[in-house]
């Protein structure tokens, strides 16, 4: 998967850190990569049953959202992180437009599609079955 970590790195921008369970960094990502024991811990919190497993981290509210698990293609794993921005930037949008005309409240997050996308997937409204 380091290839296609790099590959994700360059296509979105983010940092990709290396949280390895044995201790043993990717060649690539030495530098973002954590062998202090936590990301052990870390897994174990997580219910990381197998690796690589991609997580997407919000550090200022310590949330945790899983982007793939096992070995994926590059594009795929782009596009359920789009995916997931998109449907924070579209409930944003609703909460300001809500509030600004007093409609009602500021986000509503009980829309049946963004739901029904969600459930028995495999993430970012990818269906199962669906590669």
């Amino acid at each position: 998967m380091q290839p296609v970590m790099k590959q994700l790195g360059r296509r979105t921008g983010l940092t990709i850190y290396n949280a390895p369970l044995d201790n043993v960094c990717m060649s690539d990502f030495t530098e973002t990569c954590d062998t202090t024991g936590r990301s052990v811990e870390a897994a174990g919190h997580l219910a990381i049953e197998a690796v690589p497993d991609l997580w997407l981290h919000l550090p200022q509210d310590d949330l945790w959202f899983r982007v793939s698990s096992g070995v994926e293609a590059a594009q795929r794993i782009t596009s359920r992180i789009e995916v997931f921005f998109g449907a924070i930037q579209r409930a944003a949008e609703k909460g300001l437009n809500a509030v600004s005309d007093g409609a009602g409240p500021a986000v509503d997050f009980s829309v049946p599609d963004m739901l029904e996308r969600s459930s028995g997937g495999l993430g970012a409204g990818i269906p199962q079955g669906v590669e």
